[in-house]
């Protein structure tokens, strides 16, 4: 992982290839949504209502654009 963030500047944006290569797994449930990473960590964010909600305005965004 810090090979790969190392190798360009920070990111100010989200990088769906620096993305795909960092995370192994994405976990939803009802409660939280956890990422593991390539290295076996895992990053767990509790999910809350303007959470689902902002999930929601980005999955339909993304549905548009094709």
């Amino acid at each position: 992982i810090e090979k790969i963030l190392a190798s360009d500047p920070p990111l100010t944006y989200f990088d769906e290839h620096t993305f795909t290569e960092m995370v192994k797994k994405v976990s939803v449930s009802n409660t939280a949504i956890e990422f593991e990473l390539i290295n076996g960590m895992k990053l767990s964010e509790e999910r809350t209502e303007k959470w689902k909600s902002d999930i929601c305005h980005l999955a339909t965004k993304s549905q548009t654009e094709k």
